[in-house]
């Protein structure tokens, strides 16, 4: 859908001739434009999840079942950090491939306890289970 409103708003343009030119095909743009789509939102969601960090400090990276993902994300689905953890600076968003379905979570302390999600801490960097 995002796709196919950016094509409408370039014909409306008059640059669909100078997209088409410069061999931008349907093909290799969607993908670029999906790409960019996911970076702009997840830098957006980045700023939410800092202005809620105080009620909820923990991101879990989740996996959605069924898509496409890369092994690193499969290891470390279900697993969770503090919002504050220097591990997010390299790894937030979780993923920025296009065919990679993961996201985060943010979950309160209450969240946590309940469903006994790993929590690894940002000194040592190994899980601890959370009572």
């Amino acid at each position: 859908m995002l796709y196919e409103a950016f094509k409408a708003g370039v014909a409306d343009l008059g640059a669909k001739e100078a997209v088409e030119i410069s061999g931008l095909s349907n093909e290799k743009l969607k993908p670029l434009l999906d790409r960019t789509w996911r970076l702009t939102h997840s830098k957006l969601q980045r700023q939410r999840i800092e202005g809620a960090a105080e009620a909820l400090p923990y991101l879990m990276l989740d996996v959605t079942p069924g898509t496409s993902v890369r092994p690193q994300c499969i290891e470390m689905d279900g697993i969770a950090r503090r919002v504050d953890d220097p591990y997010w600076r390299e790894n937030y968003p979780p993923c920025d491939r296009i065919d990679c379905m993961c996201r985060v979570i943010q979950l309160s302390d209450r969240q946590v306890q309940r469903e006994g999600i790993t929590v690894l801490p940002t000194e040592v960097g190994k899980p601890d289970a959370n009572p």
